[in-house]
């Protein structure tokens, strides 16, 4: 995208205002804002699923302290009004954005899909870093041009066809590559469904990064366009296409697995990822996970943690908000028999809960 300076300064502005928590986006704010974000990330945002994300952002406990250290650092250029920032520090302001830890509180417990082009010079041109923080799984398919992943192991470079899988505890970083002129991926973070993770059994390229060669030969592209163009807001039946369009991607892409490669779950995993989801509705502790499945406490989240990526609580609590936004759907459902439906008995500690993964409470969400 090519910006004039003023729109530039204009945009670097809005978005410190937003992250000062300053003042809600008004039209102004997406006049100038949506264009960008649209062709830099691939992402359509209307007010309301914005407003989402920002509120879900500020409720992560760690906000307010990496927060105060991107506003303290940049007060005296855009805290100030009158102020105009020059054309250098509003790209560097924005490139700080993209590389704190709001980028990971912002993709927590959401899927979320685009398709963005990185050009030399352009305002992503910069390092994408994941430091053991994302808290979903990535999933990169690029489509034109080259990139080069450096993990702990090795440096790789990634071409058209090359679908490249990250686990939330992935440590490397990633970036255009030199020689390209531009390169263009589509992305999506997603919290894989348990029967999923047989498939997600891929080479692994280095420490979280796993890789497959071949995928514009497979019929990938065209759902894994699909699942962009829903966008990141919608109702849950977006929501389930969605996930069903990225099972067909990960499906499809069974074939390109080298057979002495492709190796299961193990079953000790596939049995606490069962006991999970049979007793959703119940109070349970990785105790009792690691009793079911013959393990001690500390082996059963070692292993849960190596095979899948998260914690065994995590994944429960994932399941049981992903089951709560599909209940929400169904009008026939009062909040309390939610509640107690995913394991919780207070519906006041569930709204809570809600509220600080989603950004709104349960009833807001189900009016959306």
């Amino acid at each position: 995208i090519v910006m004039s300076k003023t729109v530039e300064q204009s945009i670097a502005q809005l978005l410190y205002r937003q992250v000062a928590g300053r003042d809600e986006p008004g039209d102004n704010f997406f006049d100038l804002l949506g264009p960008f974000v649209e062709t830099e990330f691939g992402l359509r945002l209307d007010p309301r699923e914005f407003g989402m994300l920002m509120q879900r952002v500020r409720s992560h406990p760690e906000y307010q302290q990496q927060n105060r250290i991107l506003i303290d650092k940049w007060r005296g250029v855009l805290g100030n009004v009158e102020g105009q920032p020059t054309a250098a520090q509003s790209t560097a302001f924005i490139h700080d954005l993209l590389a704190s830890p709001i980028r990971e509180m912002l993709f927590a417990h959401s899927t979320i899909a685009g398709a963005t082009t990185t050009e030399p010079g352009g305002l992503l041109d910069t390092i994408t870093r994941h430091d053991r923080t994302m808290p979903s799984w990535t999933l990169h398919l690029t489509t034109n041009g080259n990139a080069e992943i450096y993990g702990k192991n090795r440096i790789t470079d990634i071409g058209r066809g090359d679908l490249v899988l990250f686990k939330p505890d992935a440590d490397c970083h990633y970036q255009r590559h030199p020689d390209c002129i531009k390169w263009v991926h589509l992305w999506a973070l997603f919290q894989p469904r348990s029967q999923w993770l047989d498939w997600l059994a891929w080479p692994e390229l280095d420490d979280g990064v796993f890789c497959l060669q071949g995928a514009d030969k497979q019929g990938i592209e065209g759902p894994f366009n699909e699942v962009v163009a829903i966008g990141s807001g919608g109702t849950s039946l977006a929501h389930e296409l969605q996930m069903n369009l990225l099972e067909q991607i990960i499906i499809r892409a069974q074939t390109l697995i080298p057979r002495e490669t492709n190796v299961a779950l193990d079953p000790r995993i596939r049995c606490a990822c069962g006991y999970i989801r049979k007793h959703l509705s119940r109070a349970f502790s990785v105790d009792d996970i690691a009793s079911h499945c013959n393990l001690s406490p500390s082996h059963l989240s070692h292993l849960f943690k190596e095979q899948t990526g998260i914690s065994p609580k995590r994944w429960r609590d994932d399941l049981r908000l992903l089951e709560a936004r599909k209940l929400l759907a169904e009008p026939q459902h009062s909040i309390t028999s939610i509640a107690e439906k995913i394991g919780y008995s207070d519906p006041i500690q569930f709204s809570k809960l809600f509220r600080k993964k989603m950004g709104c409470s349960p009833s807001e969400f189900r009016k959306m």
